[in-house]
């Protein structure tokens, strides 16, 4: 199961898996206005609103894992998208709505016992920008 969460006040929806471009590393309009990500975290759970278990590594029996994102200088209401990618292979992209200038969000996903290496979690834009990128190791 995937989920993504808003902290305040209102949850986000989740989004269904979409078929990826290649993600291109340019400004776009919400960075241009100054939307930044000022934390991101893999984690194995978000309690209180906050990041538990970060790391840069993960067993491969983790079960689930979580990427905790803190946006500021954001221009609500506007979204946010996380990408999860195993290797090269996106395997979902979540929509999260920002309702706040400072926010904090996140999602999940289940991790299946058979991933193992590089991964990473992009955040974009509502463009498709890339704003953020948070590298991880699963079985590593």
């Amino acid at each position: 199961m995937t989920e993504a969460k808003a902290a305040e006040p209102a949850k986000a929806k989740t989004a269904k898996a979409k078929t990826a471009k290649p993600a291109e590393k340019k400004m776009s309009k919400a960075s241009a206005k100054g939307m930044a990500v000022s934390q991101i975290a893999i984690c194995e759970s978000v309690q209180e609103r906050v990041p538990v278990g970060e790391s840069d590594s993960f067993p491969t029996e983790v079960g689930q894992l979580w990427c905790f994102t803190r946006v500021q200088n954001a221009d609500p209401p506007t979204q946010i998208f996380h990408r999860w990618y195993i290797g090269e292979q996106l395997v979902q992209e979540i929509a999260i709505n920002v309702k706040g200038n400072h926010w904090r969000c996140w999602s999940s996903k289940t991790i299946d016992p058979s991933w193992t290496g590089d991964c990473r979690v992009e955040i974009l834009t509502e463009e498709g920008d890339v704003i953020s990128t948070k590298s991880f190791v699963l079985g590593g």
